[in-house]
């Protein structure tokens, strides 16, 4: 990067509103990375925005208690995630996010100011993004799993082998698992799954067969 380019990246990045961005961006996505493990982008680039954002902060009049209170006000979002305040939390987490952003740059003597223009609709954005976006995320962890070994249960398929209580083989979309049964199985028999235990089932036969998919 040549001189004058580097310039302008500095001169940029050291304007109070794009090191207000930065940090809300950086916010996202270091939560974003923490509450979905191993998505990487968002952590990475959470990250750089906010080593941007502190670099700027360098260079600007930065009032540290209004920092502390956007990161109250996130605090606060999270917990409308987690607790049933009917809106109240993030009702709150708005006010303190706004009033944390207008102290951001007040400091003796500093001329600079956030635009309401741009605080409103981040503190609307941010409070969007974790009732919403944030609460999704963790309902999608807590939902069923439909895959795997716990998904399998109510899944027919075909006895691979004989089968009995003291184990078997079963064919289940084309792949082969452990399997025992109450009663003894024979070779070919149309089964459905019961149970799982670690990586064997507990499977029975299907008295009518025909009821198979395809059957």
């Amino acid at each position: 990067m040549t001189g004058g380019g580097k310039t302008t990246l500095l001169n940029f990045i050291a304007d109070p509103t794009v090191a207000y961005m930065l940090t809300l961006i950086g916010l996202y996505g270091l939560f974003f990375e923490l509450t979905t493990p191993g998505a990487v982008v968002p952590g990475v680039i959470g990250g750089i925005c906010l080593i941007l954002s502190f670099y700027s902060f360098q260079g600007l009049p930065v009032n540290y208690l209004g920092f502390l209170l956007i990161l109250l006000s996130i605090a606060l979002f999270i917990l409308e995630v987690k607790i049933i305040s009917h809106g109240l939390l993030a009702i709150t987490g708005i006010v303190v996010m706004v009033a944390g952003s207008l102290m951001l740059f007040d400091t003796p003597g500093s001329l600079i100011k956030l635009s309401l223009w741009v605080i409103l609709p981040s503190a609307g954005l941010t409070a969007l993004f974790f009732v919403v976006v944030v609460r999704l995320v963790i309902r999608a962890h807590q939902r069923k799993p439909l895959t795997g070994a716990e998904g399998l249960i109510g899944i027919e398929g075909i006895a691979a082998t004989d089968i009995t209580s003291g184990g078997g083989m079963v064919l289940l979309h084309g792949e082969l698992w452990s399997a025992d049964s109450e009663i003894s199985l024979s070779r070919g028999d149309h089964i459905v799954v019961e149970a799982v235990s670690g990586l064997r089932l507990k499977v029975r036969k299907i008295r009518d067969p025909d009821r198979l998919p395809g059957g």
